[in-house]
């Protein structure tokens, strides 16, 4: 199999310790979530070893030690008996290419939420297009969107909103800030 693999690299045909290599994960990562399932049933009842005037946690250590030694065992265990497997000729590797992938069609039928949100919160949607043709805009005649240190340049805010006499403390300010009244121009 190393003589074919050397003979034809473009195929990519996997070595034996290739072969090996993917025995030995496969097995380990199997037995070793079986592992720590296992270490997840004992931890969920060690607790019953306290009755017996038992140390819980020791007793935990010592099983989980046990345990981890088994679980080294039995993955030398299962390693060796899958390559002898290979060794007698029990087990056949086939080699395929790979089909190569078809590329992704783009989607056609994508719907946005953004219709419920708008209706449910009773804001107007806006799709972007005005800001898209200020900017746009504004980059015709040279205007720039950002200052000279490369930030955007700040609007000033009204410092005070046209109150009405109806607004409460505990209502939103009408200036639209989101604040609550008392805390933005009710102070």
């Amino acid at each position: 199999m190393d003589a074919l693999s050397a003979q034809h690299p473009e195929m990519k045909i996997p070595t034996i310790r290739d072969i090996e290599r993917s025995f030995t994960l496969q097995v380990v990562d199997r037995l070793w979530m079986d592992h720590i399932d296992a270490l997840d049933v004992m931890r969920n009842s060690i607790h019953l070893r306290s009755i017996a005037q038992r140390d819980p946690l020791v007793e935990f250590k010592n099983e989980a030690f046990r345990m981890f030694d088994e679980l080294k065992l039995t993955i030398q265990h299962y390693i060796v008996d899958e390559l002898l497997k290979l060794l007698r000729g029990d087990l056949q590797i086939r080699v395929q290419q790979p089909a190569p992938q078809p590329k992704a069609a783009p989607l056609r039928k994508l719907r946005t939420n953004v219709d419920d949100i708008a209706r449910a919160s009773g804001q107007a949607k806006s799709d972007g297009s005005e800001e898209r043709a200020k900017s746009h805009a504004s980059r015709k005649n040279g205007a720039s969107h950002r200052g000279s240190n490369g930030r955007k340049p700040v609007v000033a805010q009204p410092t005070h909103a046209p109150v009405s006499a109806r607004v409460g403390r505990n209502d939103p300010c009408p200036c639209g800030s989101g604040k609550k009244f008392k805390k933005c121009h009710g102070a």
